[in-house]
């Protein structure tokens, strides 16, 4: 639909460019004729398409339904722009509708693709994956930013064991909450049988909590997920208990400075980590 909507735009301004406005009223000039009539069928068939995404976002519940009836509107009101082109009397009228309906209808449509690349990026995740439905079941995920005196800040690394150019990236210590588990304790449970640290009982709230997707390992995951800073010694890591899954994809482990994460080229999830490491440090003073 976006594509569509940036064809559509530039052959309206090739319209405006090659038909004259002052000709008389009619629905077809005499010069430029092809290219007006392009753009009038090419508007019919994007009217058409809007109003199936539109239908389909309604049907499935899609979080995108509100941008897909904004698209709607700004292609009806194209549409009706172009309609008042027809009359002599109304027709910079009817341009100035076009010119304000086609970018409402482009950048409706182009905010979904980049929320989703974003979201897809933050989350690690090299696919698009299925929207969740009313019955996906969400994850309780506890993850754990463990600073040292220096400030540095321990990431482990993994690979998608399923990505065949084996693109490695880092993340913090932590997993997913066992059924009635508290989410504290399963940050302790997690960091241990990922490090082999024993952390002590975390006293405070979670200082980031975010809801992420991704598809890893061939699998979909839907995760709400809580990180707690906690400032450590530096230790060695050594995993103590590791998942089937964690012992195919865990490649090793690396305690960061901020300044190493902040000009160094890797893949490092959450993205902003190096800001929300910075900013609780501050805190600390």
């Amino acid at each position: 639909m976006t594509v569509t909507v940036s064809l559509e735009l530039v052959i309206g301004l090739a319209a405006i460019l090659l038909v004259p406005v002052s000709r008389p009223t009619s629905l077809l000039p005499e010069k430029g004729q092809a290219i007006y009539l392009l753009h009038a069928v090419l508007g019919f068939f994007l009217a058409l398409g809007g109003l199936h995404v539109f239908s389909k976002a309604i049907l499935s519940h899609h979080r995108y339904k509100t941008l897909t009836a904004i698209g709607l509107l700004g292609i009806f009101l194209a549409g009706i722009g172009g309609g008042l082109t027809a009359v002599k009397e109304l027709r910079l009228l009817g341009m100035g509708i076009m010119l304000v309906g086609t970018p409402i209808a482009f950048f409706a449509y182009l905010t979904p693709l980049l929320a989703d690349d974003i979201r897809a990026r933050d989350a690690g995740g090299s696919e698009a994956i299925p929207e969740p439905s009313d019955t996906t079941k969400w994850r309780n995920v506890a993850r754990v930013v463990l600073v040292d005196p220096s400030a540095a800040v321990l990431l482990l690394s993994a690979v998608d064991p399923e990505d065949t150019d084996r693109k490695e990236f880092w993340y913090t210590p932590g997993g997913g909450a066992k059924r009635g588990e508290d989410i504290k304790e399963a940050a302790r449970r997690e960091v241990f049988e990922e490090t082999g640290y024993r952390m002590p009982h975390i006293e405070h709230d979670p200082l980031l909590e975010r809801k992420t997707a991704f598809r890893f390992a061939g699998k979909d995951f839907y995760q709400f997920e809580k990180y707690f800073f906690v400032r450590t010694e530096r230790f060695e890591v050594n995993p103590q208990e590791l998942t089937a899954l964690e012992k195919r994809s865990m490649t090793g482990a690396r305690w960061w400075r901020i300044d190493e994460l902040l000009s160094s080229n890797a893949t490092v999830y959450p993205m902003d980590l190096s800001k929300l490491v910075a900013d609780w440090l501050i805190t600390q003073l």
